[in-house]
């Protein structure tokens, strides 16, 4: 008796780290996936509205950089070492196999919308914000900033910022060679983004800055040397390791198909649909194959083949190991897109 209830509590204490795990990791993407695309008090990519970007986009960078084309991207892993589209291994350094890659770009957590002071004198000028006291800037120096209203948006590089005052300058600045920050091409927003003054017919309103950030998830070694891990890489900072026990993460992205604001069919990264036009993404359903750290004795070998989103795909096919393993899935809506 002792024995069998011995071995019953370690199967159920291994079952109830891997949720835990998958709680964690789940938790880790799916907020930001909740808040991608947001575009001030527009929705996602709002018709007849072209969106400025002055920044650099240096070579292995340019997943950073590219907040004008997505607000959430894939990469489909098709086989060893080898996803669709192409991956950049030079910015997701060192993926493993098994794993689809996601890319996010959303507000800065917590920090919330600065209002501009005053309208730009132009289109190059100086950006005059709520100013904040000492010790609580909102954000620091080479943060890539949204400047938004009703009509028109820009995605821009800090260059200077006092919180003291709310002056924000965004200077032509070369990329570091240390790849630290992105810089700025040019210095011209194309508009003169208007303070809160009384909004005209074709002004679009007050303006907000919101701080922003890029944010890829995807597998890699753990550096334990125990299996995979979810890693997490925060715009051009260095990768970070997550959580352990992730053999297997596959993502599908519900599109919207005739424009409503809702996902209509769920597809691969790869699908053609979402490579020629990342912009109808609604939502993201995430699948991870969890597994127990340890290995338990007494179980059978785990030799099973592995369907995360029950699609008829084999994403996994367990190693002959003593792990215990679970699917856990969930599906986040963009926000800023769903009506």
């Amino acid at each position: 008796m002792f024995t069998s209830s011995k071995g019953t509590y370690e199967v159920n204490s291994r079952l109830a780290r891997i949720e835990e795990t998958g709680r964690f990791a789940m938790m880790s993407m799916v907020d930001p996936v909740r808040q991608a695309g947001y575009f001030g008090c527009t929705n996602q990519f709002p018709i007849g509205v072209t969106p400025r970007s002055t920044l650099n986009s240096p070579a292995g960078y340019g997943l950073a950089a590219n907040y004008l084309q997505f607000a959430v991207m894939g990469f489909d892993y098709t086989g060893p070492g080898t996803w669709s589209p192409a991956l950049d291994t030079t910015f997701v350094q060192s993926p493993a196999d098994n794993g689809d890659v996601l890319v996010i770009h959303y507000p800065l957590p917590d920090a919330a919308p600065l209002e501009l002071t005053g309208s730009m004198a132009s289109s190059t000028g100086s950006i005059n914000v709520t100013p904040y006291p000492a010790g609580n800037a909102p954000f620091q120096n080479n943060r890539v900033l949204m400047i938004a209203n009703c009509v028109n948006q820009a995605f821009f590089q800090a260059t200077s910022y006092d919180p003291a005052t709310g002056v924000i300058q965004h200077a032509v600045l070369a990329p570091a060679a240390d790849g630290s920050y992105l810089g700025n091409a040019s210095a011209d927003l194309q508009t003169a983004f208007p303070g809160p003054t009384i909004p005209q017919q074709d002004d679009g309103g007050p303006s907000i800055v919101v701080p922003m950030q890029s944010i890829v998830f995807y597998l890699r070694n753990s550096t334990s040397g125990n299996g995979k891990s979810l890693w997490r890489r925060v715009d051009t900072n260095a990768a970070e390791e997550l959580v352990e026990g992730i053999d297997a993460m596959q993502i599908q992205f519900g599109i919207d198909t005739d424009g409503d604001g809702q996902a209509d069919q769920y597809v691969d990264p790869s699908n053609a649909a979402v490579t020629a036009n990342p912009q109808i993404v609604a939502s993201v359903s995430i699948a991870l194959l969890i597994s127990s750290i340890e290995q338990y004795g007494t179980i059978d070998a785990d030799t099973k083949d592995y369907d995360l989103f029950n699609d008829g795909t084999v994403d996994f096919t367990a190693p002959g190991d003593h792990r215990l393993r679970q699917i856990i899935t969930t599906t986040a809506t963009l926000r800023n897109y769903a009506r």
